[in-house]
């Protein structure tokens, strides 16, 4: 697997998927299906925006897991410091020990 590739697979299933499975949750969750508070808060919210607000509210929370996942590909290929160091690591594929992590943080900011 190519780099390229890994990330392309990191956005499919967790930034976008991620995105998904909320405007699900927001669109799709009834209020007196909720027992905890941070959701029935979060519910009564979303609910108080316009449709132009929630979709608003949705690309902030996409972003936030663009950002989360840019950051942590950042210190996997050393670019950014983890605890003030900056740390070595390697990430494998396979049992090729093919490396894909050095521009994993490049291609995920190129590609999205």
């Amino acid at each position: 697997m190519r780099p390229e590739d890994f990330v392309k697979k990191i956005i499919q299933s967790v930034i976008n998927k991620n995105n998904e499975t909320y405007r699900s949750l927001f669109d799709e969750t009834k209020l007196n299906e909720v027992n905890e508070e941070y959701w029935i808060n979060a519910l009564h919210f979303y609910n108080s925006l316009s449709h132009e607000n929630k979709e608003v509210l949705l690309s902030i929370i996409k972003q936030i897991t663009v950002d989360t996942v840019s950051n942590i590909f950042g210190i996997i290929d050393g670019s950014s410091s983890l605890d003030g160091k900056f740390e070595d690591f390697t990430l494998l594929y396979n049992n090729n020990g093919q490396k894909l992590n050095g521009d994993l943080q490049d291609i995920l900011l190129q590609q999205e």
